[in-house]
């Protein structure tokens, strides 16, 4: 008798169950070679199923080559199947999904760079893009430009001349899916000129990973407590290009001040190079007014990048990259040629979303928002620790922690983790890891006043002190 088990309640048809099962021991050798299979009639019989649903399966498995039939006398198990991996493959499936079963919905997340999922406004999103789909004009179901749709494009250097003071063309507008897919499409068209990236020393390790993917050489420089240090540039850059995230420094949350802003700019004129600024999280300034863009110095020499998945949501996967006008031609090629452009339903969805003014309302709610829980973490913090100090509280959805007396190492993360929540440690994203090695990023955005609480009283219970 072949055993196999069978789930009428499963969302799975009972043709792909007993498929899958007949499968799984034939490559897993408990079914060996030449073993004979039941007759068709008799298995449906066994399983209690319509004896269609088994010469099905038969077939299938026939067609596929991992049984033969002998005219007169049945069906058998081909030869040179067994696939040891094949068993420890099921198993680590089998425990993965066990593990995602188990997620601990209690766990308190210290992420970074994630908003607040419960308040962003789906119903009216999910609106715009029920319209876009069904009232919107057919010339978008057909493939749209490379550098994305261009009332969008339009709209958004109106929005970003407002907003940030950035003024730029619709044409040098590209719509990108996420900062990343930015970072890496200009890596990639910058290569023919450049082979290495100065970086800032610490910088978020996803972009380190991108230009390294594509080739360059890291040339780390070392911040300070007002950005990259200029004097430690290197004297001779013609071909290296420099990322910087001058708005709000990740991870250390510091502004770039003004002077050190015409330095870089006069340098890269200097050595004939580009900056890539990375406009990350200065939406969500809660001090005066917006940092302006690196790019309004010279629009000739700075590439800017920028996401919406702070403000929107991180699936959107939508951001936007700003290219000098030298650049236009090259990036437009690369863009059609790899065919990586955001779905006009939602670049449709963010054009209204935009226009009509609901992205400034929920930016400006959120801002509110993000203040409150701010400054109720800092409050948590200072009212359970005595010997820390706090930065970059000035902007985003997260805060620099350092204390005085305590190193994050490897064993530290993994207990906070153990008692239900997740730290961060800056040193995670510098190259020289001594530096930063007491200090840790607390994110706020997707957490409620009470997780917090709960959280800080946590991270209050598992350090040494």
């Amino acid at each position: 008798m072949l055993w196999i088990g069978i789930d009428r309640s499963s969302k799975t048809s009972l043709t792909k169950q007993v498929y899958n099962q007949i499968k799984d021991k034939i490559l897993s050798n408990e079914l060996e070679s030449d073993n004979k299979l039941p007759p068709t009639r008799k298995l449906a019989k066994e399983l209690d199923i319509s004896r269609n649903i088994v010469i099905e399966v038969y077939e299938q498995l026939i067609a596929e080559g991992y049984l033969n039939t002998i005219g007169g006398s049945g069906t058998f198990v081909a030869e040179g199947l067994y696939f040891k991996r094949y068993i420890g493959i099921k198993r680590n499936i089998k425990e993965t999904k066990e593990k995602q079963n188990h997620k601990d919905d209690n766990f308190i997340d210290f992420s970074i760079g994630v908003p607040d999922l419960k308040e962003f406004p789906l119903l009216k999103w999910g609106s715009y893009l029920k319209n876009a789909i069904h009232d919107g004009n057919t010339k978008y179901f057909n493939y749209t430009q490379p550098n994305g749709i261009h009332e969008l494009r339009i709209t958004l250097s109106d929005f970003l001349l407002r907003l940030k003071g950035i003024q730029c063309s619709p044409e040098q507008l590209f719509i990108t899916s996420g900062a990343m897919h930015g970072f890496s499409a200009i890596s990639k068209v910058l290569l023919s000129s450049f082979n290495e990236v100065i970086i800032e020393d610490p910088s978020f390790t996803e972009i380190h990973k991108v230009f390294s993917h594509s080739g360059y050489k890291i040339y780390p420089v070392p911040v300070d407590e007002n950005g990259i240090q200029i004097n430690l540039l290197p004297t001779n850059s013609s071909s290296k290009i420099i990322t910087v995230t001058p708005s709000h420094h990740f991870p250390l949350g510091f502004v770039l001040p003004i002077k050190k802003r015409i330095q870089l700019i006069e340098y890269a004129q200097r050595n004939n190079i580009f900056i890539i600024e990375n406009d990350y999280d200065s939406e969500f300034r809660f001090t005066g007014i917006p940092i302006s863009s690196l790019q309004m110095l010279d629009p000739d020499c700075v590439i800017h990048i920028g996401t919406f998945s702070e403000i929107l949501y991180p699936s959107v996967r939508l951001g936007y990259m700003i290219v000098p006008e030298k650049l236009i031609t090259i990036c437009m090629s690369y863009f059609q040629v790899t065919g990586h452009i955001v779905s006009s339903a939602i670049q449709l969805a963010l054009l209204n979303f935009i226009k009509e003014g609901e992205f400034e309302k929920h930016m400006l709610r959120m801002k509110k928002n993000y203040r409150r829980k701010r400054e109720f973490l800092i409050n948590c913090l200072n009212n359970s620790f005595n010997n820390i100090s706090i930065s970059g509280d000035t902007a985003g959805l997260y805060i620099v922690v350092e204390f005085k007396d305590i190193e994050f190492t490897k064993d530290i993360l993994l207990k906070a983790k153990q008692n239900g929540i997740g730290i961060y440690a800056v040193n995670e994203h510098a190259i020289d890891k001594i530096k930063h090695k007491n200090k840790i990023l607390l994110g706020y955005g997707n957490l409620d006043l009470f997780q917090i609480e709960q959280g800080v009283n946590i991270l209050k219970n598992v350090l040494p002190i």
